[in-house]
């Protein structure tokens, strides 16, 4: 398996540094399959999910999803941590997580989703949350729309992470 990162003719030999080693390294198709619900978690190899949620975890990136008809929202078991908030306290609904974004963000938030969702684009956003303690944090996400057999958007999946320490940086 090749770790993840651009191709070979890539400038940047960082990119095609392995994850952790060339046997450990995640394969960029599975990782996509993975994520585009190709492979059932059942079904997944226990090794490569290990590795996925490892990675992520090192890298504190979270995956979500977004089930339009009945809205849940699913999110990976290091987001609520992302989002400065106490392990089982996101309540799992597009509304509870509309509420952690900055009242001033929430607008532009929602347009943007409503602009992949009408035209089918990927969603990409950087925004302010409000944590439970008062402070204000910075994530960065990205998703795509997964339709149903009819064209019309059923899911909204991606990944988020925080972006907060760059922004103090920038500040």
């Amino acid at each position: 398996a090749k770790p993840i990162g651009r191709d070979e003719q890539s400038e940047s030999s960082a990119w095609n540094a392995p994850i952790a080693s060339e046997a450990e390294a995640i394969d960029p198709a599975e990782l996509r399959d993975f994520l585009a619900g190709d492979l059932v978690a059942e079904q997944a190899d226990p090794r490569f999910k290990e590795r996925l949620r490892s990675t992520l975890e090192a890298a504190e990136v979270g995956t979500w999803e977004w089930n339009i008809p009945d809205n849940s929202v699913t999110w990976s078991s290091n987001i609520e941590r992302i989002f400065g908030l106490p392990q089982g306290g996101f309540a799992g609904t597009y509304e509870a997580w509309l509420a952690l974004v900055h009242p001033d963000e929430r607008e532009g938030i929602q347009a943007k989703i409503a602009h992949s969702l009408t035209t089918l684009a990927p969603y990409e956003a950087e925004f302010r949350v409000l944590r439970q303690d008062g402070a204000v944090g910075w994530q960065s996400t990205r998703g795509y729309v997964v339709t149903d057999d009819d064209g019309r958007p059923k899911l909204l999946r991606g990944v988020v992470f925080d972006v907060s320490p760059r922004r103090r940086l920038a500040e």
